[in-house]
């Protein structure tokens, strides 16, 4: 059974899919506790949830209009059974769906039908986000060994210290040769406060241009496949849930 906070149908926020329709399935639990997280009433297993087996939850999905993308989010969903997981990916491909799975990349289980995936998203979490211990850089290499064309990185960047760390942790991973076609995504950390002004929203962004464009890296960083990308829900619903 599946520890489930919520599911809900909207388009995909941030990302190299940013824009596409998704149902997103958000997931009860995770194994960090990053400082800004957005979505503190999933992440924390004290909170509410529903326990959901793999045919309920496809019947869940598949009442909503017809949709091409199914998101995993959390919370962190590599927490939940393995095999409900490899089962859930099984099902929804036998539908026809697009299915993106959002994690932090502290953890890869060994997944039956992995190669079913259409996309990981990872988002190893730096310095600023409070976990000292928010990347496993052993993990990393391993989705870069079994799903290089499936997968991307994304940063949120809150600092020049976190973009110091993400520049560290791209090279410890084999450098632009390794990665040169590995979409990396950065964006600025845009915490509850923020997501409500757009002006500041913007000066986030703004400030991570300069980083990226003109920072220390700016010419070591140009080597790599990084482009800022907005959260598109963010400047839409600011701190709305289930958008």
């Amino acid at each position: 059974m599946f520890k489930v906070c919520e599911v809900f149908r909207s388009v995909q926020g941030e990302g190299i899919d940013i824009g596409m329709p998704m149902i997103f399935i958000r997931f009860n639990g995770c194994n960090l506790a990053c400082t800004w997280c957005d979505t503190v009433y999933a992440s924390r297993e004290c909170n509410p949830f529903e326990e959901v087996s793999v045919e309920d939850l496809v019947k869940k999905i598949e009442e909503f209009p017809p949709t091409m993308g199914i998101t995993f989010t959390g919370g962190e969903p590599f927490i939940q059974d393995k095999d409900e997981l490899d089962k859930l990916i099984y099902e929804l491909k036998g539908r026809g769906y697009f299915v993106n799975i959002e994690t932090n990349g502290k953890y890869l289980p060994e997944l039956n039908h992995g190669d079913l995936v259409d996309r990981f998203s990872i988002s190893p979490k730096l310095l600023s986000s409070g976990n000292a211990d928010g990347v496993n850089m052993e993990e990393l290499a391993h989705y870069l060994q079994l799903y290089p064309r499936a997968m991307f990185l994304k940063f949120v960047i809150g600092d020049e210290a976190d973009f110091n760390q993400m520049m560290e942790i791209l090279n410890g991973l084999g450098g632009a040769d390794i990665l040169k076609n590995i979409p990396i995504v950065v964006q600025p950390n845009i915490n509850h406060q923020t997501a409500e002004s757009i002006e500041e929203q913007t000066k986030g962004y703004k400030t991570l241009l300069d980083m990226l464009l003109m920072g220390g890296h700016a010419k070591e960083a140009r080597d790599f496949n990084i482009r800022i990308i907005p959260q598109f829900h963010k400047y839409i619903w600011a701190n709305k849930r289930a958008v």
